[in-house]
């Protein structure tokens, strides 16, 4: 087929190449999104774009998603790496992708190192074409990657129909701002440019007839380039004009009748494919003929603008055609075809997910085969695409019906499916769709089991609690599915008012594991096991039960091990399984999984490295919500709020809890307590005292029930007994106190609990001695924060006291603490102390006010030695080496720079630092 000239586009094409200048004028990332109904030109507009970018040095990565192919992982993206003369990516670095399919984070983070990487020699335009047909893990890259790289001149090109246009909203709405986003809406064509493209195509000014053809087309250039190379065959050969209309859609059909039987059998068969194929998988697929006498009815095909040959085998010109091709196929002929293709790329190993499109498209009710196919294809696709996995194995189990003798086999199939995706709730609704059915007790016990793990990942313990309680009096349930229920209900009692009876429980199940031989019933047990013990505080058996666990399951819980450790502070220990983690991670921290980033984020926090604990929450967090993983992003914010309240920044704090607030009420009992700690927090910092007992206070009255881990931390007690004092509330204080000593009994030889319940002692009853004691203990524990608020306390005791030179040397050592680690607000308070005393701090300045949100002052002593890096001449990869950290570090920090700064370049940023700009 020709090609279509590109005419009328003029203001169009002006945009999007702005959006390219501005990428080669700052090095940042932008995007540009080309819309429009089917035929409008959006893909000869992205194929003209990037030949015209290619000459302007960018190198270029093009690749277009399929309607058939939106169950194969990636495919469009990783086209598009692999694209024309001069691939993106080689291919050693293309074949290094392979064993990160099944850990989306770590491919698509790997394909961001490779762009970022190739962005720092020249720059980089990605085109991706027909996104509303993108599979989900390219939308998840798509969400991910133009924010990843909004630092690197990195340019996506993406164009989409206008329905369905929710895939490309979806990928716009997640851009980082600094991500410059163009719009470039292609409508109808002027009649104007019309006529000059058919002067064009038909070497002379057109008639009347023409024109009045023309008018028919919607203003869509593919079906005006359609209609003029019709009407000059036609006009070449001497035929008659007037059959040809503008519904060229019957035109193409008329065309394809007109050809001799083997064309037309090729190029229907390319349209059931949907992608290009070669000759011998077409020949094998048209039956009775050879690759050969294929090729051969390409080329005639080619000849009548039906067919395209490439180098890679037989496609057809554009997706219009082959929608026109594929609606003439009668109903039955191609559902045969789908099924003869299916089953062609099942022997040809192609998988599951490759073949399950067309056994999709010719199943009928009942069709095991098909089912089978799709559900393979939603269990290879459960870690990668979840919810694509969870649609597939919901359409697997529909497909059979309720009388299929295979319907409870396959459901128990997509019932493990749904487990792996992490979808409870489809879980319990498949389960509790297969229990009127499920015949035998065992199918039943089997199904409640597969419902309780999605209760306990959905929160929803009470509910897990009764069912597993109601499954367990039912007549003849098999011994190892009676352990695993036992089990279940276990670990629902950790989180509801049986708490004090889950432990012993917990250890029944596991005992009756052993003797089954059951590993997951001892998994679940051991669970249980691990949240009673968190649930006491009682840090030590928790890291023994976990280290039972690696020993049933290697893989499993090792970030739930390494804080246990943390509660243990035994934080070298934690670092080592970190470092092991990272190392397995390439050195990567941050491409690290969501579970580990959580992990780090609590060891920076802990040790009060607050620069690097929030540079990890920011990571966790944006990987959070690309997942959209309440829970992670959740503790991510906890994070987050917690620097800000250090760094006293408490209208940043209120921001960041504001979107859990909104959740809260959806959220289960857990996860809504921890929101209310840190609103407590907050409350208190605010100085309202009464307001943080209001809201903290029922979780402060129930916190030895054994319901909750979260008063074994040792920070929270120091926090609310101070409120309490603060508040004239005795109980609620002596209350914290009780809280504090027990956590401290219950983990002997644990400096940081020991300290923190000693030094609420003192802090309450204001013995100096007790407090002089509290700083002896906790100069054992590893973390500064509460050995600075020790010294703080012994500090102003001592003043008060009558000794100020001793109260003077125990608040400067608070002071320097405090400033060392960046929590500016602490450090403030007592330098407005040593002030009174007429003691300023040594070696440092009295901390001023609150650090500024926007300009130089704002930047974090990271952020400052990053951006001076920068503006050295340094990459993100050079600046990481350079400070020990990884590039995608060294990028979350630039971002934040950007912000506070109010610039959007590397170049920017020169200019304010330089300039003394402070924006």
């Amino acid at each position: 087929m020709n090609r279509v000239t590109l005419r009328g586009r003029a203001e169009e094409m002006e945009r999007l190449l702005g959006a390219l200048r501005h990428t080669t004028r700052t090095g940042c990332g932008s995007l540009v999104a080309v819309v429009g109904e089917p035929g409008m030109g959006k893909t000869t507009l992205l194929r003209d774009a990037a030949e015209q970018t290619r000459r302007k040095g960018f190198a270029i990565g093009v690749g277009k998603a399929e309607e058939i192919d939106q169950v194969a992982p990636g495919a469009p993206l990783l086209l598009a790496l692999r694209s024309g003369a001069r691939p993106l990516v080689d291919a050693d670095a293309f074949a290094g992708l392979e064993p990160l399919y099944e850990r989306p984070l770590w491919l698509v983070d790997r394909v961001a190192e490779l762009l970022e990487g190739l962005a720092a020699r020249q720059p980089v335009l990605i085109g991706l074409d027909d996104v509303q047909w993108a599979d989900p893990l390219t939308r998840f890259a798509l969400r991910y990657l133009p924010s990843r790289l909004a630092g690197a001149p990195v340019v996506w090109l993406l164009t989409s129909r206008l329905a369905p246009i929710d895939r490309l909203e979806d990928v716009v709405g997640a851009c980082d701002p600094a991500v410059a986003v163009t719009r470039v809406p292609l409508g109808p064509m002027r009649a104007a440019d019309l006529d000059a493209l058919a002067a064009d195509r038909l070497g002379a000014v057109p008639d009347a007839r023409t024109l009045q053809l023309l008018r028919g087309v919607g203003g869509s250039p593919f079906w005006a380039v359609q209609l003029l190379t019709g009407l000059a065959r036609r006009r070449a050969r001497g035929l008659p004009e007037n059959d040809l209309h503008a519904e060229l859609i019957a035109s193409i059909r008329q065309r394809l009748a007109m050809v001799p039987p083997p064309v037309a059998a090729v190029v229907r068969v390319v349209a059931v494919l949907g992608r290009v194929a070669s000759a011998e998988m077409v020949a094998d697929l048209v039956g009775d003929t050879t690759p050969e006498l294929v090729f051969a009815a390409a080329l005639q095909g080619q000849d009548e603008g039906l067919m395209v040959l490439a180098g890679d085998g037989l496609s057809l010109p554009h997706d219009l055609i082959r929608e026109a091709v594929y609606a003439h196929i009668p109903p039955v002929e191609r559902r045969r075809l789908h099924r003869a293709c299916g089953r062609r790329l099942e022997r040809d190993g192609a998988g599951p997910l490759a073949a399950a499109p067309h056994f999709r498209a010719s199943a009928g009710p009942g069709d095991f085969e098909a089912a089978d196919v799709v559900l393979r294809a939603a269990a290879q696709s459960a870690h990668v695409m979840p919810e694509q996995a969870a649609e597939l194995a919901r359409e697997a189990v529909a497909r059979l019906g309720r009388d299929h003798p295979r319907r409870l086999e396959t459901g128990e199939r997509a019932l493990a499916v749904l487990i792996d995706a992490q979808r409870e709730s489809d879980v319990i609704g498949l389960a509790d769709a297969m229990l009127p059915f499920a015949g035998t007790p065992a199918a039943v016990a089997r199904i409640e089991v597969a419902v309780g793990r999605a209760l306990w990942a959905n929160g929803a313990c009470r509910e897990l609690e009764r069912r597993a309680g109601a499954a367990l009096e039912r007549a003849a349930v098999p011994e190892v599915e009676r352990a695993r229920l036992l089990a279940l209900r276990a670990l629902a009692a950790t989180r509801t008012p049986s708490a004090p009876a889950a432990a012993p429980a917990a250890a029944a199940a596991d005992a009756e594991g052993r003797r089954l031989g059951d590993d997951l019933t001892r998994q679940i047990a051991l669970l249980a096991l691990t949240e009673a013990g968190r649930n006491f505080g009682d840090h030590a058996q928790v890291l023994a039960y976990f280290d039972e666990l690696h020993a049933i399951a290697p893989a499993a819980h090792r970030p739930e091990r390494i804080r246990a450790l943390q509660h243990l502070d035994r934080y070298a220990e934690a670092a080592g399984l970190l470092a092991a983690a990272r190392e397995d991670a390439d050195g990567d921290l941050d491409r690290l999984l969501p579970s580990y980033l959580y992990a780090q984020m609590w060891q920076h926090h802990n040790l009060a490295e607050l620069d690097a604990a929030d540079a990890t929450a920011r990571t966790l967090l944006r990987q959070a919500e690309a997942l959209r993983h309440f829970t992670y992003a959740m503790n991510a914010r906890m994070i987050l709020c917690g620097v800000a309240i250090y760094r006293g920044e408490l209208g940043r704090a209120r921001e960041l809890l504001a979107p859990l607030e909104s959740a809260a009420e959806s959220a289960d009992e857990l996860r809504a307590s921890r929101l209310r700690l840190m609103l407590a927090w907050l409350a208190a910092e605010a100085g309202d005292p009464a307001e943080a007992l209001r809201i903290v206070g029922p979780l402060l009255d129930a916190a030895d029930n054994g319901c909750h881990a979260w008063a074994w931390s040792p920070p929270w007690m120091r926090v609310f007994g101070d409120a309490a004092r603060r508040a004239g509330d005795a109980e609620r204080a002596a209350r914290a106190l009780h809280i504090a000593e027990l956590g401290a009994r219950r983990n002997p030889g644990v400096a940081t609990l020991e300290g923190v319940a000693l030094h609420l002692r003192g802090h309450l009853g204001g013995d100096v001695a007790d407090v002089r004691a509290t700083v002896a203990v906790l100069r054992r524990s590893p973390r500064p924060i509460p050995l600075a608020a020790a010294l703080h306390d012994l500090g102003s005791a001592l003043a008060a006291g009558g000794d100020t030179p001793g109260g003077l040397a125990a608040l400067r050592e608070a002071h320097a603490i405090y400033a060392r680690v960046g929590a500016s607000a602490y450090a403030g308070a007592v330098a407005g102390e040593l002030a009174a005393l007429g003691g300023p701090a040594r070696r440092r300045p009295p901390a001023g006010p609150p650090r500024a949100l926007t300009g130089r002052s704002a930047l974090t002593e990271t952020e400052a030695r990053v951006a001076g890096l920068i503006v050295a001449g340094h990459t993100n990869r050079s600046a990481a080496a350079e400070l020990g950290v990884s590039a995608n570090t060294i990028g979350t920090h630039l971002r934040a720079i950007f912000a506070k700064l109010g610039v959007n370049s590397r170049v920017q940023l020169t200019n304010a630092l330089r300039t003394g700009d402070q924006r």
